[in-house]
């Protein structure tokens, strides 16, 4: 669910609530950063048509209202249809000013990056609405996209205590993200055993086909 505000035939996004019932909910109080929701009357969709939110690659983003702590695991999967897959931008981050902690999805040149500090794995992706996600098990960073993985790297175990930003780096506003986004999905612990049947959910509800 959204909170939004009109300016003449468009509508912005002020809060993105958390559906999970633990109240962390991410909001966005200076309407230049705000998200499209409504644009010239039109509900704004994704390329496979259904409601999303669009950030215009210049400052948009959502502030969490939460750190990744210390973290030995994490699930991060989102429904997202970028724009252009030339620019790095970043799509959910929890790092910290050293570059420490969690972050998904830092994209460029068609690439997908999940990563825990200096770890960072890649997977290609096709160019329109997918299901990505971001794992660490506690042992191995794994990116996929539309439930396939791609390369899977030996991981480490993170602590940054800077709350979270979606659409923008944690620690500043750049490199944001430039295309719509429909759900965002954080487990900040392992949910590998439930990785299969979390992106199955997700699929279903979006249109999207996994692999």
């Amino acid at each position: 669910d959204l909170d939004t505000w009109a300016s003449s035939t468009n509508a912005y996004v002020t809060t993105w609530y958390d559906q999970s019932g633990n109240g962390q909910h991410a909001t966005q109080t200076t309407s230049s950063l705000q998200p499209k929701v409504i644009d010239n009357g039109s509900v704004i969709l994704d390329s496979n048509g259904y409601a999303a939110i669009e950030f215009d690659g210049s400052d948009d983003f959502m502030q969490m209202p939460f750190a990744a702590g210390s973290n030995s695991g994490y699930l991060i999967s989102t429904v997202c249809d970028p724009n252009n897959n030339t620019t790095n931008q970043n799509l959910i981050d929890f790092r910290d000013v050293n570059n420490d902690g969690i972050s998904l999805l830092g994209l460029s040149s068609g690439v997908i990056h999940a990563r825990t500090d200096t770890v960072d794995a890649t997977k290609p992706y096709s160019g329109s609405a997918d299901l990505w996600t971001g794992e660490f098990t506690g042992s191995n960073v794994t990116a996929y996209v539309n439930g396939s993985g791609g390369t899977s790297l030996s991981g480490l175990n993170t602590s940054a205590t800077t709350n979270g930003r979606i659409g923008s780096p944690a620690y500043s506003v750049s490199s944001t993200w430039n295309g719509k986004l429909s759900e965002v999905v954080i487990y900040l612990t392992d949910q590998s055993s439930n990785r299969s049947n979390i992106e199955s959910n997700i699929a279903g509800r979006y249109g999207i086909t996994l692999s």
